[in-house]
């Protein structure tokens, strides 16, 4: 009998650990204010002022960043924000978030163009990149949303 309710009382733990599991995504938008320019605003979970979860944002190889990422802490969270030049624009490309793979966090994107066009998808762990899509306005009306193949929610 000891061992039984040992061991209910080990599963009780484990399961009530689980059940604490907090969820707090990241959240990454870009937004395009020129042809080939997007604001970018990046927020990931952190614990008090100092510490943050390690996750960054890979942008391709055709990006450049114009200014410094001005970064804080808030509210359980730490937000970053700066501006990049895209040669050529970031359709076709891939954005990865370095880091995931090894957390349960998701992180939430949005891309928001010029023309309306709007792509959110969500990444995860084992889903750590996502492709931008070819901005199709001829073919739906301005201001859709377009879920990423890779993880709708």
């Amino acid at each position: 009998m000891p061992r039984a309710l040992f061991s209910f009382l080990v599963f009780f733990a484990f399961a009530a650990e689980l059940s604490a599991h907090e969820v707090r995504p990241a959240y990454l938008q870009l937004r395009q204010i020129g042809t080939t320019t997007y604001d970018v605003f990046w927020k990931v979970p952190a614990v008090g002022d100092s510490m943050r979860l390690s996750l960054y944002v890979e942008l391709p190889p055709i990006c450049s960043a114009l200014d410094q990422p001005r970064g804080s802490f808030s509210g359980g969270a730490y937000s970053e924000q700066w501006s990049i030049n895209c040669q050529g624009g970031l359709s076709g490309s891939t954005i990865r978030i370095n880091g995931l793979t090894a957390t349960l966090t998701d992180v939430l994107v949005r891309l928001e163009r010029l023309d309306g066009f709007t792509q959110v998808t969500r990444l995860t762990s084992s889903v750590p990149s996502f492709v931008v899509e070819t901005s199709r306005v001829a073919s739906r009306s301005p201001g859709r949303i377009s879920s990423s193949a890779s993880s709708t929610f």
